[in-house]
């Protein structure tokens, strides 16, 4: 992040694994101002909020064409983790938009 350059940055996503949380943690400390999420949070927030999730929905399609949908991880199943993952990136673009509205 530093070497990219720290500003460049608005969230940092990732899974929810332990040394993540541990990470999570000390770069809450230097960078108060940043967002650190799991991605299952990412897409619970999503899935608990209405309204941005039909903004979302709305980018989506006008972005791509179609709507992708944002899946829970399962803790007994890695598959789930990678769909969380992929379909998080597959919509990274709306998300952006949506996460600057």
């Amino acid at each position: 992040m530093i070497s990219i350059g720290i500003d460049k940055f608005t969230a940092v996503i990732t899974d929810n694994a332990n040394n993540m949380k541990s990470a999570w943690r000390i770069l809450k400390e230097k960078y108060a101002d940043k967002i650190f999420l799991g991605l299952k949070r990412l897409a619970l927030y999503f899935r608990n909020h209405q309204i941005p999730l039909a903004t979302l929905r709305r980018i989506q399609k006008e972005k791509y064409g179609y709507e992708v949908a944002l899946t829970l991880t399962v803790e007994t199943r890695w598959m789930s983790v990678f769909e969380c993952l992929d379909h998080i990136l597959k919509t990274k673009i709306a998300m952006r938009v949506r996460l600057l509205v």
